[in-house]
């Protein structure tokens, strides 16, 4: 499968390698280890600080606290990327809901965001790891019927060393979807993805 190298954009958002990262998610990238559930049996806990770069949002920042309790496996995303591109991102969604939790993205004293899928390869500084789940809806988007709603998925992205320590990116909101040449396409909703630096394991 080839995979486009740009998204679509919505409105005014920026161009980036948001494509390149879901193609791990979807573990078609040979850097992808065999077995990933089982590379790591210990939770891992990271801590980061989120600043918003565009839209109302800029210039805001706020703390993170990121969950790792497993590594989905091959088997996992290969059926998931054969699901969206057979059904569609409906039913993709409803596969994604009915996984295993394996992560957590929150803020302190909120319960945060169920992460279903978690992916790791390595890289020349250390890991990327890769998060990506279904996305809370809030009362008002499903309300309102705003075109924000039809943009249900949401994307972690974490380049860590080998200590643990590094940056990464937040997608709060955002649509996948195989096109006619057999691509794969990520639409993020709104102008820039969130920046998460300090980004820390907690040992």
């Amino acid at each position: 499968m080839r995979t486009s190298q740009t998204h679509k954009m919505v409105g005014r958002v920026a161009r980036s390698s948001v494509v390149t990262m879901c193609c791990l998610f979807v573990a078609l990238l040979p850097l992808a280890a065999a077995g990933q559930s089982e590379s790591k049996k210990k939770p891992e806990q990271y801590s980061a600080t989120a600043f918003g770069q565009a839209g109302m949002f800029a210039g805001k920042s706020v703390s993170l606290n990121i969950y790792i309790t497993d590594y989905s496996s091959n088997q996992e995303v290969e059926d998931l990327a054969a699901t969206l591109k057979a059904k569609g991102s409906d039913a993709l969604l409803k596969a994604v809901r009915k996984m295993k939790e394996k992560g957590r993205v929150s803020t302190t004293g909120r319960v945060g965001w169920r992460i279903g899928v978690v992916r790791q390869h390595p890289t020349d500084k250390g890991r990327r790891i890769v998060m990506f789940s279904d996305r809370p809806i809030s009362f008002y988007e499903a309300g309102a019927a705003t075109r924000s709603k039809d943009y249900e998925f949401g994307m972690l992205v974490l380049d860590v060393n080998d200590n643990g320590e590094g940056e990464g990116l937040l997608y709060g909101a955002c649509k996948v979807k195989f096109t006619q040449d057999d691509q794969l396409e990520v639409e993020n909703f709104g102008q820039a993805p969130a920046r998460l630096a300090a980004v820390k394991l907690w040992k």
